[in-house]
């Protein structure tokens, strides 16, 4: 839809000094897009990337007439429309005569073809405008052109198009029924601002649509391959530079602006504006006389259309991954699409990991990681590259390794790091192998099961000894002494200080030399141990202390030295017991006397027992004589309240512990299985 004045209806003049203040594109209501740009995101310094502003193959041909067509819309070549652009109810072409204007057809730039002008001469190039349906002999699409200059010059055809929004009358990007007038000077290309009152002053050599687009993409080029010599005397990148806020003629003045990249110094060349804040506050629309919106508009436009302009065009691949290439293939100059033939020919089988990706006309290129790291804009076809092959196969043999470097599993599919590290020997059952980019890992029975495509380098394992299972037992450190890791047979750790005492539970030989493994190592599955040579067996206490009876007539042993002791208990016998001790594969208890003496006299547990509840032959009730507590049996002590005199509950097991008997009720028997019970001899027959 035409929704601005068309330039040509008043003077020449007039339009292309509206052309190079940007006004065109802002003279008529705009609407603003969802994800409309702001103010807060414009930088004057830094406008557009250099990677962006030159990437020639960021569209096809087709491409490029597609966004033409989903521009403009329907074209009204013979102005049947209304002009309600105008606040006419006339139709377009009789609102055209009544200005004076041309009349129909009216060409718009998604149908109009041009013979290409490559070169400046005196003419006009043959066209269809004032034939839509006749295209001359050798006449190329709008779309064509673009693309074409693109190529030429390595600049991206959305810079063009964006060029052509801002630069035209209309613009033709969406003007629905253009004048031919706006196709002459579409990119306001070699037309300074030296003509009356600072108005566009053109080169008629320069007229035509296709010379336009030639002559703007390779005056950018020129710009980028030029600004940083010696003798350019405009806009400089990586420098500070005074951009006006418009045309000398009106006192606005200017600011000093440092310019980040070579593309932001070609737009200021091309169009050596900057917008002020009245214009960047209405961004869609007009700010006050000192406005200019060229480099804004440009700016919004691509943002509007394409994204972000500050981008380098490439974008993170969702998950970067090992990929193989398929069909051998260079890499390829994603701004220019030339072959880089720097790095050879990828041969198929080869593994790269592909971090990031940008469109191309052909579809995908993808970029390894060594070149996004770098910043260099090479990429590979996505056609010749595809998905690596991860088949893991199950370990028959030595399932069971040791980590022998500190490190974090593998991420198969990507090459990287997953998870937190896991500190050296920790020890991991695996279940399958498989081989990646020349690499062999392994895939632990955790993983594997729950389908994750994890691995530990083989390089990083080790065979993990056979451990033992042992009774658990307190030993002391009686040498200052690092432990032992099993796999690698190597020291590990901090020295260990001379009476460290630990609870081992396990163990596992090197040789002639036992090196048992702490109760806290083996819950971390950690393939360390201490050589028996530097442990001393010691007491421990029992964590249930309690009375116990001896199940033969057994004979007290000194443990340490290994010899029967002159006291003996009968079987039957009971004793308070608190402490033990684990000499080789033998526990030894040790009465509270022993232990409170601190004396080394223990009895083999195995000829000891806990002493067992026996049923009443018939349990019956029996009453308080006087208030008393319930004991736990096994230690004696009083649990719970005071039971008053006079209580009546039914009894049905009892115990004889330390010289007397305790009666236990059939609730705490039958219901909760406790072991208490109260004296006998605080009880009565009920009458």
């Amino acid at each position: 839809m035409a929704s601005l004045p068309r330039s040509p209806r008043t003077t020449a003049s007039t339009w292309l000094l509206l052309i190079a203040l940007g006004l065109w594109f802002v003279l008529g209501w705009q609407p603003q897009p969802s994800h409309a740009a702001r103010a807060e995101d414009w930088q004057a310094g830094n406008i557009m990337s250099d990677a962006a502003f030159t990437h020639a193959g960021s569209m096809s041909v087709d491409e490029i007439q597609r966004f033409l067509d989903q521009k403009i819309g329907h074209c009204d070549i013979w102005g049947t429309g209304i002009a309600h652009e105008f606040g006419s109810h006339k139709t377009r072409a009789e609102y055209a005569r009544a200005r004076g204007w041309a009349g129909p057809p009216y060409t718009c730039l998604n149908r109009y073809h041009e013979v290409p002008k490559t070169s400046p001469t005196g003419g006009e190039p043959a066209n269809n405008y004032a034939h839509p349906d006749a295209i001359p002999h050798g006449a190329k699409s709008a779309a064509w052109i673009i693309k074409d200059a693109a190529e030429r010059y390595g600049i991206s055809p959305k810079v063009l198009l964006v060029k052509i929004a801002t630069e035209s009358s209309g613009p033709l990007t969406s003007d629905s029924w253009p004048l031919f007038n706006q196709y002459r000077y579409a990119m306001g290309s070699h037309c300074p601002d030296s003509g009356p009152g600072g108005s566009a002053n053109c080169d008629t050599r320069y007229a035509g649509f296709s010379i336009q687009m030639y002559s703007a993409a390779e005056l950018m080029r020129w710009y980028i391959d030029n600004m940083d010599k010696p003798w350019w005397s405009y806009k400089k990148p990586h420098q500070t530079n005074h951009i006006l806020w418009n045309v000398v003629q009106r006192g606005c003045g200017g600011s000093d602006i440092y310019i980040h990249t070579k593309a932001t110094a070609a737009l200021y060349t091309y169009t050596p504006y900057q917008p002020n804040q009245a214009a960047l506050r209405n961004m869609y629309g007009t700010g006050d006389n000192c406005s200019a919106y060229g480099n804004r508009n440009f700016w919004r436009v691509y943002w509007d259309w394409f994204g972000d302009s500050r981008s380098l065009g490439f974008m993170p691949l969702a998950q970067p991954r090992l990929m193989q290439i398929t069909t051998a293939t260079y890499k390829r100059q994603a701004f220019t699409g030339h072959n880089h033939t720097g790095d050879g020919l990828l041969q198929p089988g080869r593994v790269l990991k592909i971090t990031s990706k940008i469109p191309a006309s052909d579809g995908w290129c993808l970029r390894t990681a060594s070149d996004t790291q770098g910043n260099i804009p090479n990429c590979i076809p996505a056609a010749n590259v595809g998905e690596i092959a991860i088949t893991p196969t199950p370990l028959t043999t030595q399932p069971v390794r040791t980590l022998t470097r500190n490190l974090a599993k593998t991420n198969l599919r990507t090459g990287d790091p997953a998870g937190d590290t896991i500190g050296a020997g920790r020890i991991i059952t695996f279940s399958h192998q498989v081989r990646v980019n020349g690499t062999d890992y392994l895939i632990s029975q955790v993983d594997s099961q729950a389908g994750r495509e994890l691995g530990v380098p083989v390089n990083a394992l080790a065979i993990t000894p056979e451990y033992q299972a042992i009774t658990p037992r307190t030993m002391a450190v009686t040498h200052i002494v690092k432990k032992q890791q099993g796999a690698t047979n190597t020291p590990v750790g901090q020295e260990l200080p001379v009476q460290l005492t630990r609870t081992f539970v396990s163990r596992f030989k090197l040789g002639n030399t036992w090196y048992y493994q702490t109760e806290a190592d083996h819950a971390l599955k950690l393939d360390f141990g201490i050589a028996e040579q530097y442990l001393k067996p010691q007491f421990s206490n029992f964590s249930q202390p309690r009375w116990m009876s001896l199940s033969r007539d057994t004979q007290a042993v000194n443990p340490f030295l290994n010899h029967n002791l002159a006291d003996t208990l009968k079987a039957g016998e009971q004793r308070y017991f608190t402490s033990k001790i684990v000499i080789g594969d033998t526990t030894y208890y040790r009465t509270k006397e022993d232990s409170d003496a601190g004396r080394s006299i223990v009895w083999p547990a195995k000829d000891i027992a806990d002493i067992s509840y026996q049923p009443f032959a018939h349990p019956r009730h029996l009453r308080l004589r006087a208030s008393a507590r319930k004991v736990d049996t096994r230690s004696l002590s009083p649990v719970g309240q005071e039971l008053p005199a006079g209580l009546t509950r039914r009894f049905s097991s009892k115990v004889y512990v330390g010289g007397s008997w305790y009666y236990r009720t059939k609730t705490d028997e039958h219901q909760f299985g406790l072991p208490y019970a109260l004296p006998a001899s605080s009880l009565e027959e009920v009458r």
